[in-house]
């Protein structure tokens, strides 16, 4: 009975994580289930819950009962449930290896959070009130994940495909098909100053951090080992925080099979074995900023800030 206990904890995690994915509120899940908006979100943290009341959750959600009981894979369809369960997980994580372009979120300027924000912004019409409110929702996931990894709980290893970089200079973060020239051109310098934020941290990575600049394929789908207690997982997404970002279409996976676990791993070290590291990759990374003129469009981004300052 302890033992069943303590699965109580995260079973309340997936139940948070899926009722934001699924973008309804706490009040509107309580009513359909004919239950108070106190006792759910006791649910969701970590209280004893029936297993009919846990089958009557997963219907709501459109999931099968054991994503909820995490027997097995978890298969998340939305990008807010994966990146709260992501949140969830980091912790009490001691070690990540991020294998995800263009950067490891968690590695990001403050900057990138103001443009991410503005991108889902763009998203959500006026008239859509369910978008914006799942934007925010979003962005606030995304900035406490940042802000756990800030304090220093965990080492994480990074990465970063050379080409998944070059893209993002070409584009930035938007979220329109065909953006207008103001705006793509107010991205690419966003982009431009990211990707030196980046040589900044190969020279000097923050306590903990070790990035590496590949070269080779990556995977289409991004994937992070995280090294915890009881059990370590690995996450395979295809929702991106790069350019266009997807928080809408595609299957995430959670697993703690030690042979799925162990298959990733050994993609990472293959790709670590080549990749730059520290002066070598900051200085690859100024190369392609030169190369791109990017210098020029981030300085010219940098004094209109200032102009609009003054």
């Amino acid at each position: 009975m302890e033992k069943t206990k303590t699965l109580f904890p995260e079973i309340g995690q997936r139940l948070r994580a899926y009722r934001l994915g699924s973008g309804a509120s706490a009040d509107e899940i309580a009513r359909r289930m004919g239950i108070s908006r106190a006792a759910l979100y006791r649910y969701e943290a970590g209280d004893i819950v029936k297993i009919e009341t846990l089958a009557r959750l997963a219907k709501l959600f459109a999931i099968p009962l054991s994503a909820i009981l995490g027997m097995g894979i978890e298969y998340i369809t939305n990008g807010i449930a994966f990146f709260e369960r992501l949140r969830q997980l980091e912790e009490d994580a001691e070690y990540e290896l991020v294998v995800f372009g263009p950067i490891a979120y968690v590695l990001t300027s403050d900057e990138y959070d103001s443009v991410l924000a503005r991108v889902f912004a763009e998203r959500a019409p006026a008239e859509n009130a369910q978008l914006r409110v799942d934007s925010e929702s979003l962005m606030r996931i995304l900035k406490q994940r940042k802000d756990s990894f800030r304090r220093g709980r965990r080492s994480l290893v990074s990465l970063i495909p050379e080409r998944e970089l070059e893209l993002f200079m070409s584009t930035g973060l938007h979220s329109a098909a065909d953006p207008d020239r103001e705006t793509l051109e107010s991205r690419r310098g966003h982009a431009v100053r990211e990707v030196e934020h980046i040589a900044g941290m190969f020279e000097r990575p923050p306590m903990g951090v070790q990035i590496g600049l590949t070269f080779a394929r990556v995977p289409m789908t991004g994937f992070q080992i995280l090294r915890r207690r009881p059990r370590s997982v690995v996450a395979i997404s295809p929702f991106r925080l790069g350019y266009q970002p997807n928080i809408d279409i595609g299957v995430a996976t959670i697993s703690d099979a030690d042979e799925v676990i162990q298959i990733h791993q050994q993609i990472a070290e293959r790709l670590w074995a080549d990749a730059l590291t520290g002066q070598e990759a900051a200085a690859h990374l100024r190369g392609l900023i030169a190369r791109r003129g990017g210098g020029r469009r981030a300085a010219k981004g940098s004094d209109r800030r200032r102009a609009a300052a003054t």
